[in-house]
């Protein structure tokens, strides 16, 4: 399947995934963009793949059976930055130097151009959606009190806003820099936009701003920051999970701290308790024969 059959500003939810890895492939698929599929039946969930075909992984296949509405692509980079406001950056090949991170980097524009172009969510693979979202479209939220987070958001397709990212994201980008074209680029148009500092809105979220988008509270997106990341896994701690959530839409893991981690079967860690309410077909393939996972 293409991405030419998607339409504009229907309430697409995109996933970006640009590593080969089959075992990677199957376990990031079944644990997050599962739990999305599973909230959203009503919406389209798009896992865009970079480097080549689907990996030949089981897991995938069955996800896919589970949930008519989850479609995994092959995505030509081409063919999405061309005509774009990111087509300067992309063709200077900047972001593929050694020293710096290219995947990330790509990452960082690939989710704003596929917002741009049609519109919808974008969620990073290590991002659960705990509950169906009822939130406005033209969304953000803090990760910290100075920092606007880029692991989701959402706005219209050709929202003013996602210009700004755009051309602030090519003045503004520095190899070197971790984030300068994620979370400080959208934090920087914030900024501008807003016409007021990041501490001063983040103590006013929810709040709007006059480029007609929302900047929600840390709470609702990002609850758990990520040196706090072993919190998700600490046994027993989700056994208040739906009062402790109960402001909360996504859950993000940390997958760059957590990775590895291994979580035994009755744990009732806050990890469990949600993979158990909004992953429960993964849940139970994963747990099959194992009593970690």
């Amino acid at each position: 399947m293409h991405l030419s059959p998607v339409a504009k500003n229907f309430f697409h939810i995109f996933f970006i995934f640009m590593l080969p890895e089959s075992y990677v492939l199957a376990f990031n698929m079944t644990r997050d963009s599962g739990s999305w599929a599973k909230q959203h039946p009503d919406r389209q969930v798009w896992f865009l793949l970079t480097a080549g075909g689907m990996a030949e992984a089981e897991l995938p296949r069955v996800l896919l059976r589970q949930y008519p509405n989850l479609h995994v692509v092959d995505v030509d980079l081409e063919d999405l930055f061309r005509d774009s406001p990111l087509v300067p950056l992309f063709t200077s090949r900047k972001w593929t130097r050694e020293d710096t991170w290219p995947v990330e980097l790509l990452s960082d524009m690939l989710r704003v151009l596929v917002l741009w172009r049609w519109g919808g969510a974008y969620s990073d693979t290590d991002v659960l959606s705990i509950r169906p979202l009822t939130l406005p479209i033209n969304a953000l939220g803090f990760e910290n009190p100075g920092l606007i987070g880029s692991a989701f958001y959402s706005f219209h397709a050709q929202h003013p806003m996602l210009l700004d990212l755009m051309e602030d994201m090519q003045e503004n980008f520095k190899p070197k820099l971790w984030g300068s074209i994620g979370p400080l680029a959208i934090s920087r148009v914030v900024k501008k936009i807003c016409k007021k500092n990041l501490k001063e809105l983040s103590e006013k979220a929810p709040t709007n701003c006059p480029g007609q988008f929302t900047l929600y509270p840390r709470r609702t997106f990002y609850p758990i920051p990520y040196d706090s990341y072993r919190t998700f896994f600490k046994p027993g701690g989700g056994k208040d999970f739906d009062e402790i959530f109960k402001e909360t839409f996504t859950l993000h893991l940390w997958n760059k701290m957590s990775k590895g981690t291994e979580m035994k079967v009755n744990s009732s860690s806050i990890y469990e308790v949600a993979a158990r309410k909004v992953c429960p077909f993964t849940f139970q393939i994963v747990t099959a024969e194992s009593d970690v996972f």
